[in-house]
């Protein structure tokens, strides 16, 4: 994945997910095994025999995910002690944001820019991206068009929920023509003046007097 093109932000987890090699599994069970123990401390220490017998991997497993943890920095090491049976060196586990302030972002992946990012956060754009699953990309002018139906914002979200089940996506988007569809749609059905520009009730539909 590249660096600028994803769907979500950047977590301690993306790095573990690009490890690999002897260790890269366990790496992420250590660090959140870790976070969990070292709660109130900040320290967590362990020997090396334990934690295998405790995840059921021989110990150069662990090890090779020690190593990978600590060249990642998400464990700093503090030093080692004598505690119980075994010498067991104390590491400071790094929550993600702590990592940042140290290291910076140069090698975390990063969001891309929803398309109204430069523009006024409409939220009826908001809503029709959510509910096209990120398959439909909501532009400014795109929604102006829409309000000029007529249609109250309310009305629009739920034509436009109904419009999307009968859609589909061509690979990640839907295919092209999905806006000049959607507004031939949306003039397509009736809007109620005296309403507020609501929705017209869907044929067969009861109406409940208020």
């Amino acid at each position: 994945m590249e660096r600028d093109n994803s769907h979500y932000h950047c977590t301690s987890e993306w790095h573990f997910a690009q490890l690999s090699g002897k260790g890269a599994y366990h790496a992420s069970l250590l660090y959140t095994f870790s976070l969990r123990l070292s709660k109130n401390s900040r320290t967590f220490f362990c020997s090396v025999p334990r934690l295998a017998d405790y995840f059921g991997v021989d110990e150069r497993t662990i090890r090779k995910a020690i190593k990978q943890l600590v060249k990642l920095h998400f464990w700093e090491v503090l030093g080692g002690q004598h505690g119980g049976e075994h010498y067991a060196t104390r590491y400071r586990p790094l929550m993600h944001r702590e990592w940042i302030e140290r290291y910076g972002t140069a090698n975390c992946v990063h969001r891309l820019d929803m398309p109204w990012k430069d523009e006024e956060l409409d939220p009826l754009g908001r809503e029709m991206y959510a509910l096209s699953g990120g398959r439909f990309t909501p532009y400014v002018n795109f929604v102006k068009g829409i309000r000029n139906t007529g249609h109250s914002d309310a009305a629009i979200l739920e034509y436009f929920a109904q419009f999307v089940v009968t859609q589909r996506p061509n690979g990640r988007r839907f295919a092209k023509g999905f806006a000049g569809d959607f507004i031939k749609y949306l003039r397509n059905q009736k809007v109620c003046p005296s309403n507020g520009g609501q929705r017209m009730p869907l044929a067969g539909a009861t109406v409940v007097p208020s």
